[in-house]
């Protein structure tokens, strides 16, 4: 297709591919790039395509050669007045770099904030997107401002992957466990790829959307 990038031999360290046995569902319209209509194409930080193909499986046995051409990231998207007003897209290796610029002292205080609430939701409501914030179980239906964040591979999502909404009310807290040396890293990251969205908010104290 030609939206996808041919993975070349050798070139499979180089990208988070998807391991082997994962379930996959197609990708939700929702989690589709606003920008573009369609999946999105490149990490925002690394610029690495997250769209891969390749012509021969990773491990010829598999009975499913599918899985194995298909980059994991992550899409995170806030959501106001049911349109989405700021989104990104990760691959893992980025997100992980972005969280280890965060202090000690906050990745734990997300840790517990989070603890076990997280869980994976059916199929059905994968695919539909009728989810409940993670925290207060507060349906999203009932939320003015909400952020969610999905782990997806190639044009797929993962079924079995801890998908994450959590309501205006639910982040706020959560951010007000966080350090100042956290805020600015944020702040800095939104700088390098973003430029000022008027009526957004993410610079107001409490606005710091959950990266998964």
């Amino acid at each position: 297709m030609d939206d996808e990038f041919q993975l070349q031999s050798g070139e499979e360290d180089r990208f988070d591919l998807l391991p082997a046995n994962v379930p996959l569902l197609p990708l939700p319209e929702y989690c589709y790039s606003l920008e573009t209509g369609k999946p999105f194409r490149f990490c925002i930080d690394c610029d690495e395509p997250l769209l891969l193909q390749k012509s021969e499986p990773l491990v010829p046995e598999s009975p499913d050669n599918s899985h194995y051409a298909l980059r994991m990231y992550g899409i995170t998207k806030v959501i106001v007045g049911g349109e989405a007003v700021f989104e990104l897209a990760l691959c893992l290796r980025c997100n992980d770099r972005l969280v280890q610029r965060f202090s000690q002292e906050s990745r734990a205080a997300i840790a517990e904030f989070i603890g076990s609430a997280l869980h994976i939701p059916g199929p059905e409501r994968i695919q539909s997107g009728d989810f409940s914030c993670f925290h207060c179980r507060r349906p999203k239906s009932s939320c003015h401002r909400y952020t969610i964040g999905m782990f997806c591979a190639g044009k797929h999502i993962c079924a079995n992957a801890p998908h994450v909404m959590i309501c205006d009310a639910c982040e706020s807290e959560m951010a007000e466990c966080l350090s100042k040396h956290t805020r600015e890293e944020w702040d800095r990251f939104i700088e390098e790829h973003f430029d000022p969205t008027p009526g957004l908010g993410l610079d107001e104290p409490h606005r710091f959307p959950m990266i998964i």
